[in-house]
C-alpha cells in the first residue's frame, strides 16, 4: 500500500494536539511529521479543520448494530457488532459475554477464534467475559441462574493459547485464590466487578494477579463513611485500573470527575457497556434472558426501570465526557483509546499513532462530530444506517 499523508490542522499526539501530517503505508503509521516533510509522491489526503485521532478501543461491548454477543456467539454476530461500532470510531473491542450457562461460554470461544483464524487485523482483540463468577448481591441485569463459583469447572474444557486477549470479570471475595492464580498464569486478565469484595479480598485477589475494576460506581459496593465498599477501595489504589461508563446513565458527571481527581492519569479509561442498540440510528427493544428491554432517553431498561447496559457507542462517550463532564477532548480521547490499549497490553498496536501502530484514524470537526473513519490507513466503507 502507498505511503499516504493524512494533514490535518490538528493530531491527537502524546503531548498534545499538533497541526501536521500523518504518514501511513501497509496499513500502519510510520510517523507524525510537519507538512513541509511529506514526501512528494505520498498520496495526500487533505482534511482541513478537522482533528485527527487515534481509533477508540473499547474493551466491553456486548452488542451493536441490532445484534446481542450472548444470542449470536458466531461470526456473523461478530461482524455486525464489529461494523457498528466501526461505523461510529471503534475500531478495536472485546466481545463481551454476559453470564451464560456453561455450554455458551465455549460457544462464544469458538466464534473469536474462528473469526480470528480467517481475518487478519480486524479489530476484534479477544473477548471479555463478564461473568458468570459474580457475587449474587451485586448481579445487576445479571440472571441469577447463570452464576457460577467455580472458573476451573466452567472453563476447564477452554484452550486460552493463541486466542487473543482474555478479559475475565468476577468477584473475587468468591473465588478461590489458586483459581485467579491459575487463571493469571494463562494471560487472562482479571479484573473485579458485580462485587461485594473488602479490603482484604482485593488484597488476596491483587496478590494473585488482578489488575482492574469493572465498570466503577457500578454493581459494587459504595463509598461509604466507615465502608469504602469496592468503590472506595478503587479509587484509594493507584495500582488498579478503573473502567467507567460515561452514558450519563450510569454514573454521574461528579463522580467521575471525583474518580479523575483520586486515579493517577491513565488508570480510569472509558467502556461502553453497549448493546444491540449502539450503532443504530432508530434504536429498537431487544430480549436478555428472554426479557424485553426498551431503549427510552438513550438508555437500556428492563421491564422494572434497571438499566440494562448502554444504547451509546464510546464515541458517543466521548461526546458526553467533553460537553457534560467538561473533560478536555484529547484526555477524553485516551481515556478511550490509548489507556484502554495499555490496560489491555495492546498500546504497541492500538489506541495511539506511535510508529508501527495500525493506522486506524477518527476524524472530529470543531463541534466533536465524527466525519471520517479510516481503518489501516483505508477509509471505511459500511452499510450500518447511522
Amino acid at each position: 500500500m502507498a505511503l499516504r499523508a493524512f494533514i490535518a490542522d490538528a493530531i491527537v499526539v502524546a503531548g498534545g494536539p499538533r497541526e501536521g501530517a500523518l504518514l501511513t503505508e501497509n496499513g500502519r503509521v510510520t510517523a507524525v511529521a510537519p507538512v513541509s516533510e511529506v514526501p512528494s509522491y505520498a498520496e495526500k489526503i487533505r482534511l482541513p479543520s478537522l482533528t485527527l485521532a487515534p481509533g477508540l478501543v473499547d474493551l466491553q461491548v456486548n452488542g451493536g448494530g441490532g445484534a446481542l454477543f450472548n444470542q449470536d456467539t458466531s461470526p456473523e454476530g461478530l461482524r455486525i457488532i464489529r461494523d457498528a461500532h466501526r461505523a461510529m470510531g471503534t475500531t478495536a473491542l472485546l466481545p463481551t459475554l454476559i453470564s451464560e450457562g456453561t455450554e455458551k461460554i465455549p460457544e462464544a470461544f469458538q466464534a473469536v477464534r474462528a473469526w480470528h483464524e480467517k481475518e487478519k487485523d480486524t479489530g476484534i482483540l479477544g473477548i471479555h467475559l463478564e461473568g458468570p463468577f459474580l457475587n449474587p448481591e451485586r448481579k445487576g441485569v445479571h440472571e441469577a441462574e447463570a452464576l457460577r463459583l467455580d472458573p476451573s469447572e466452567t472453563l476447564r474444557e477452554l484452550d486460552f493459547s493463541g486466542f487473543g486477549k482474555i478479559l475475565i470479570t468476577l468477584a473475587p471475595e468468591l473465588v478461590d485464590e489458586r483459581e485467579l492464580k491459575k487463571l493469571s498464569s494463562h494471560g487472562v486478565i482479571l479484573s473485579a466487578g458485580h462485587s461485594q469484595a473488602d479490603q482484604a479480598a482485593l488484597n488476596k485477589a491483587k496478590a494473585a494477579g488482578l489488575r482492574g475494576i469493572t465498570h466503577l460506581f457500578n454493581a459494587m459496593g459504595p463509598l461509604q463513611a466507615r465502608e469504602p465498599g469496592l468503590a472506595g477501595l478503587a479509587l484509594n489504589d493507584d495500582d488498579l485500573w478503573c473502567s467507567i461508563i460515561c452514558d450519563g446513565a450510569h454514573v454521574w458527571h461528579a463522580m467521575i470527575r471525583l474518580a479523575l481527581k483520586a486515579k493517577p492519569e491513565g488508570k480510569l479509561f472509558f467502556v461502553s457497556d453497549a448493546m444491540p442498540p449502539a450503532g443504530q440510528k432508530d434504536p429498537q427493544p431487544f430480549t436478555l434472558y428472554g426479557k424485553k428491554i426498551t431503549v427510552k432517553n438513550g438508555r437500556c431498561l428492563t421491564e422494572a426501570g434497571g438499566l440494562a447496559g448502554s444504547a451509546l457507542t464510546l464515541f458517543e462517550c466521548v461526546q458526553k465526557a467533553v460537553r457534560e463532564v467538561g473533560i478536555p477532548l484529547p484526555q477524553a480521547l485516551a481515556m478511550a483509546s490509548f489507556y484502554p490499549a495499555q490496560f489491555l497490553g495492546v498500546e504497541k498496536e492500538y489506541g495511539s499513532f506511535a510508529p508501527g501502530s495500525h493506522a486506524d484514524i477518527i476524524a472530529l470537526d470543531k463541534d466533536l462530530n465524527l466525519k471520517g473513519v479510516w481503518v489501516g490507513g483505508m477509509n471505511l466503507e459500511t452499510k450500518i444506517v447511522l
